[in-house]
């Protein structure tokens, strides 16, 4: 014959003995053990996303998702399926694990990879004489860059830094070009 238990929490021991008419005087002590499996660590998908921006991460597991700064230990940043990191600057590695009563034994890494901005790069123009005419500034750069100078023209009068600020959604940085402008000299006096 056969006996199902109730719900278990905790090991337990139960006894059987024979009850039919000719029934033993001694009960055999049956011993059930409660085995709790071990979550294995759960899956997650880096991912790569552009400099000073944050990054969603996902992770599917069996229990609890807890998300962490380090490998073992460290802090713990959340829990649930997905976290939103802070804005970031460099790569970052992420930690994920089971969280539940009976944590996985390892923490799954998940990298976030962040793409730099592009320096847009400008063929050098060369020093020009004070009073001649200037060049125009290209509005695009060697690189594919497209965007605007501050100050716009380029001064014949003066040595000056120009400012290039690439136009928004082109995950690019501003960069400077310097025109040297050369005095005139004066003319030499014969006596």
């Amino acid at each position: 014959s056969s006996f199902t238990t109730p719900t278990l929490n905790n090991n337990t021991i139960y006894y059987v003995q024979d009850s039919t008419c000719a029934a033993s005087l001694t009960r055999t002590a049956i011993g059930v053990t409660i085995s709790v499996a071990i979550p294995p660590a759960p899956t997650a998908t880096g991912t790569s996303i552009c400099f000073g921006n944050t990054a969603n991460l996902t992770a599917t597991g069996t229990g609890t998702i807890g998300w962490y700064d380090s490998p073992t230990g460290g802090a713990w940043l959340g829990a649930g399926n997905s976290f939103t990191t802070p804005v970031l600057n460099s790569n970052t590695t992420y930690y994920v694990q089971d969280s539940t009563c009976n944590a996985s034994a390892s923490r799954t890494a998940v990298n976030v990879m962040v793409n730099p901005l592009i320096v847009p790069v400008f063929t050098p123009i060369s020093a020009i004489c004070s009073g001649t005419n200037a060049p125009v500034l290209p509005t695009t750069s060697i690189n594919g860059i497209t965007g605007i100078w501050f100050p716009s023209t380029i001064s014949n009068m003066a040595t000056a830094t120009y400012t290039f600020t690439p136009t928004a959604g082109q995950r690019a940085t501003t960069t400077t070009l310097e025109i040297v402008v050369l005095p005139l000299r004066g003319a030499a006096i014969i006596n």
